[in-house]
């Protein structure tokens, strides 16, 4: 029953609060849902968030528009970083070995003073380092 209740709440932020433009709503909401988010973190609105709890977004950084953050595998974001709008961090996929096609989550650490320009995408299990700037539209599997 809490994890359905969880669920519920998460449906209704990704559906309904993400996209009403009051950030301290926002914050709140994902606060109360188990996420850390340091002092002067913002998350812009239309951005998705995926098992808050796990989402660390370290002090000062911004999650701008239109982001999906899937913290299922752990989500860490350090401080001063800059995710630009329609960024994707995905914790989760499918080992295409597996004949059950069977679903893994690995976290995803990003760095201090990292910039995640436009529509760029990073992976299940990966880490960027400090200071490291992501072209738009790349694709980060490593």
């Amino acid at each position: 029953m809490v994890e359905q209740c969880r669920l519920l709440a998460e449906t209704v932020y990704n559906a309904v609060v993400c996209h009403i433009p009051v950030r301290s709503l926002r914050m709140a909401w994902l606060r109360a849902s188990g996420a850390t988010l340091a002092e002067g973190a913002a998350v812009f609105w239309g951005t998705t968030v995926f098992n808050a709890r796990d989402l660390v977004v370290g002090a000062r950084s911004v999650v701008s528009f239109r982001c999906v953050l899937d913290a299922r595998g752990g989500l860490t974001l350090g401080e001063d970083v800059v995710v630009a709008s329609d960024v994707q961090l995905i914790t989760g996929g499918h080992d295409v070995d597996d004949p059950g096609f069977a679903a893994f989550f690995r976290p995803v650490e990003v760095g201090d003073r990292v910039w995640l320009t436009s529509r760029a995408t990073v992976l299940a299990g990966v880490r960027i380092g400090e200071g490291a700037v992501v072209a738009a539209c790349a694709l980060v599997t490593e």
